[in-house]
């Protein structure tokens, strides 16, 4: 399904759908639903720099494994560019320490639980791998630093790299402790995040 909002068009794909009913139904408590509205929040951080640069976005796209931002290329310079895939994570941070701060004033519980939600998003998307927020900004860094090839080829190893350390803790922790669903979902989305960008 497609609508149009202020001239910029804005998908949602079956897969992401699904996965809210999926959601739903099998997930009856409030973490899931915190969950949406902070990864919601993390996607308005980059459409709020796109703003700020006056770069607005063409397409948006809602699936199963996030949102994806179109827009005309070459307008923003490749600081505004770093600081735009930074926007989501930088948001997440501020609304991870103005819930920690509500938790230890108040001592409400969901306060914490909605903080540390905030901290995981953020750090899934400060590692360094595929299409994830740190991996196109240090991308951006590199290119402002040397030759597009050879920061792309930079770029590749550090995300091959840290991919593959990332896979080893996972099998190995899933091995000597016990699976851990969880973790074994981030490694699944890193692994299709590093695929997506090759």
């Amino acid at each position: 399904m497609t609508v149009e909002v202020c001239r910029t068009k804005i998908r949602l794909e079956v897969s992401f759908v699904a996965l809210i009913c999926l959601m739903l139904v099998f997930c009856k408590n409030t973490t899931v639903v915190m969950s949406l509205i902070c990864s919601a929040f993390h996607e308005c951080g980059h459409l709020v720099m796109m703003c700020i640069f006056k770069d607005a976005p063409e397409k948006v796209t809602m699936g199963a494994f996030g949102m994806r931002i179109d827009r005309k290329s070459g307008r923003l310079s490749y600081k505004q560019e770093a600081l735009v895939c930074m926007g989501g994570i930088i948001v997440n941070i501020c609304l991870a320490v103005a819930f920690f701060a509500v938790y230890f004033l108040s001592g409400y519980i969901w306060a914490i639980e909605t903080a540390l939600i905030n901290v995981f998003i953020a750090l899934i998307n400060m590692m360094p791998v595929g299409m994830l927020d740190f991996s196109r900004a240090l991308s951006c860094f590199l290119y402002m630093k040397c030759e597009i090839k050879k920061a792309q080829k930079i770029s590749d190893i550090i995300s091959a790299i840290f991919l593959a350390v990332f896979v080893f803790f996972c099998v190995v922790y899933c091995i000597l402790v016990k699976v851990n669903l969880s973790l074994v979902a981030v490694t699944v989305y890193l692994v299709t995040s590093y695929k997506k960008r090759s």
